[in-house]
């Protein structure tokens, strides 16, 4: 009888370290799926980011274009289509102001605003200057130094590659994840 009591206690104490070891492995496999869940959020924030980026570089482009176009010809119909460009663009600020996760792009954000309301305002005097026949021909020579867009691209550059670095990072993590999630699979069964 005693000897069945102590296999009894073996049995139940090597069960009782199963049961233990199960949870275990079912615990640290729950964080690793956190862990890759959080890791895709991360780069799927971080693409749209790039896709932003990339939008508002395009739009900044057609904003400038749009602006030339009315310096060369003075058509107004030039005038809606550029509004409509700041609408937009408006749109990619606030989607680059909400998405912002870094310190790095924080700082690179608030700077890109009044950067790029410089351009607009120098783009708009331009462009009352123009529709002034006597200051016309004026207006047209200084496009070439107003309004542009160089420092912007270097912002939204910037931006671009520490989106591109936390996708990365995120692949990363999430592959490291999904490694290790396959070897508690493997050594849990």
């Amino acid at each position: 009888a005693m000897s069945h009591l102590r296999i009894r206690g073996r049995l139940i104490g090597a069960f009782s370290l199963l049961i233990a070891l199960l949870g275990l492995i079912s615990g640290a496999i729950y964080w690793e799926v956190l862990v890759m869940r959080e890791a895709v959020k991360a780069g799927e924030r971080a693409s749209f980011r790039r896709e932003v980026i990339e939008r508002t570089l395009g739009t900044l482009v057609d904003r400038q274009n749009m602006v030339r176009g009315f310096l060369l010809t003075n058509d107004a119909s030039f005038e809606k289509l550029i509004a409509n460009l700041n609408v937009q663009l408006e749109g990619h600020l606030k989607s680059l102001e909400e998405t912002t996760v870094s310190e790095d792009e924080r700082v690179l954000v608030v700077k890109f605003r009044p950067m790029i309301e410089k351009v607009w305002i120098e783009a708009r005097d331009l462009m009352a200057e123009s529709a002034n026949p006597e200051t016309r021909l004026q207006a047209q020579s200084k496009a070439l130094t107003r309004g542009r867009l160089t420092e912007s691209r270097v912002v939204l550059a910037d931006l671009k590659k520490l989106a591109d670095a936390t996708t990365e990072a995120s692949h990363l993590e999430r592959d490291g994840a999904i490694t290790l999630l396959s070897q508690l699979m493997i050594g849990g069964r």
